[in-house]
């Protein structure tokens, strides 16, 4: 009998390998920044699987996970994690309604579980969204007409000076008048009383 070297296809792998690859390749699989669960929470929900979306937010908002907060085959659009302690704000742009959304998707970080979204404060960022809007807009128009402002003041501050130096010389003049002493009453434009004669 001959005896043959085992190709590496044929070497057996003992089942703690088998079960370490697998745990290695579900973590490499699994979203573990903020980014990474924002957008595959969305795009879950976007195709429609629910069950999988929820399994990528906190235990607590999980029952009110649902698709209206997105169009079917919404794009997705995601910028930078802002982290601050055990919270991540993700902005986030999607379709809802057939117009495009922009809000903030707000995760928590959970002990053993790593970033969760919090549905119910993503929620609540989703429903002020237009109210964000119009804020914006209006900040938008103040700064618009401070800076117009800005420009006009020299000409504004111009005129009021301009203005008070003519009301100043009008105030002169008047204070001059008052000032002169008024000239003697002339004899032919007195008025003298006349006696009255005459029977009762």
């Amino acid at each position: 009998m001959v005896k043959t070297k085992p190709s590496a296809l044929s070497l057996r792998l003992s089942p703690a390998l088998i079960t370490g690859l697998s745990c290695l390749l579900l973590l490499g699989c699994q979203a573990t920044t903020p980014e990474e669960v924002t957008l595959q929470f969305w795009q879950e929900l976007a195709q429609g699987h629910v069950e999988d979306a929820k399994s990528k937010v906190t235990q607590d908002t999980q029952a009110i996970v649902n698709t209206r907060e997105i169009d079917q085959h919404s794009p997705i659009n995601i910028g930078e994690a802002v982290v601050e302690d055990n919270n991540a704000y993700v902005t986030t742009t999607i379709n809802r309604n057939n117009k495009p959304v922009t809000f903030e998707t707000i995760l928590m970080k959970e002990d053993d579980n790593g970033w969760k979204v919090d549905f119910q404060q993503t929620h609540t960022s989703i429903a002020m969204a237009p109210f964000e809007g119009i804020a914006k807009s209006l900040q938008e128009m103040g700064e618009t007409f401070t800076n117009q402002l800005e420009q006009q003041l020299p000409l504004i501050e111009k005129e009021i000076e301009a203005f008070g130096n003519e009301l100043k010389g009008e105030i002169d003049r008047f204070g001059q008048t008052l000032k002169k002493p008024k000239p003697p009453a002339s004899p032919n434009s007195r008025v003298i009383p006349q006696k009255q004669t005459g029977a009762i």
